[in-house]
């Protein structure tokens, strides 16, 4: 739904690994979204094996709460033990739409980052980037935001239109995400194409 540019990007030449800290579970169909997701990450190109689906209560679903930060960074660190990453793409401190589940995942990342107890824990220090959250007038004008886009960004990944239509693709294996809304986000939406990034620098 957001990441599909950069994620496109990236496995022609990376093994991408994606960590999922819900199963998607707001209204109780958290089942049918593990599916759904394991669906969507093979049409982009990733294997099933690749994809690892925290499924916990102390990490409800829900668009209201914002996560234990100390749990969430006790996970992600578990899942970069496992994997050592050498790039970490995450949301921003606003998480595309306000969702605060995704800005949870923000500041756990910002605090492994840049807190020596918990950056001392890492195998590396990987490269990390938050998502560029963006006004609501260029989140829905698709591809014509690149000329804005390629004025004030500088991390960025463009996807052709073969590679938007995979995300595309992905999306609509995401079926129980496909509310009338979201097909119209599916056609109109900037993060279909263009996504840009801010490094999350350690200090």
């Amino acid at each position: 739904m957001f990441f599909g540019p950069s994620v496109l990007n990236l496995l022609e030449e990376n093994k991408i690994s994606i960590l999922c800290m819900t199963s998607g579970n707001f209204y109780d169909i958290g089942k049918v979204r593990k599916t759904e997701l394991l669906a969507s990450a093979s049409v982009l190109g990733i294997s099933t094996d690749d994809v690892v689906i925290i499924d916990k209560k102390e990490f409800p679903d829900n668009p209201s709460i914002q996560w234990d930060n100390d749990l969430v960074c006790k996970e992600i660190l578990d899942a970069c033990t496992k994997i050592v990453p050498d790039i970490i793409i995450t949301f921003d401190d606003y998480g595309v739409s306000g969702h605060q589940n995704h800005i949870s995942l923000f500041h756990a990342i910002r605090t492994i980052v840049k807190n020596r107890v918990w950056k001392n824990k890492l195998p590396t220090i990987p490269v990390v980037y938050s998502l560029d959250s963006i006004s609501l007038w260029r989140k829905y004008i698709s591809i014509l935001d690149l000329l804005v886009t390629l004025l004030i960004h500088r991390k960025l990944y463009i996807s052709s239109l073969k590679q938007a239509l995979l995300t595309q693709k992905a999306m609509f294996a995401h079926r129980s995400q496909l509310m009338w809304f979201r097909r119209l986000y599916i056609i109109f939406s900037r993060y279909m194409f263009i996504n840009t990034f801010t490094q999350i620098k350690p200090d």
